[in-house]
């Protein structure tokens, strides 16, 4: 994480490790680290995809949409 993010809160918290989290798999990709953001309308936006890249989730997905057949 950049270091403008880290607060008096976070700053003495060091990254997860590669052992530290078992690891997850979609099918034959794998997914690190291991958090899953699930779409959320109106708020899994390209702005919020975006901090989730910057503060390391390891999947995101964007918000749904609807569809109707004509």
């Amino acid at each position: 994480m950049d270091a403008i993010y880290r607060s008096s809160l976070n700053r003495d918290v060091a990254p997860a490790s590669a052992a530290e989290f078992a690891p997850l798999r979609v099918g034959p990709l794998p997914v690190w680290p291991p958090i899953v953001l699930a779409p959320m309308a109106g708020v899994t936006n390209p702005p919020f995809r975006t901090l989730c890249r910057r503060y390391g989730a390891g999947l995101y997905v964007s918000e749904m949409i609807t569809a109707a057949r004509s």
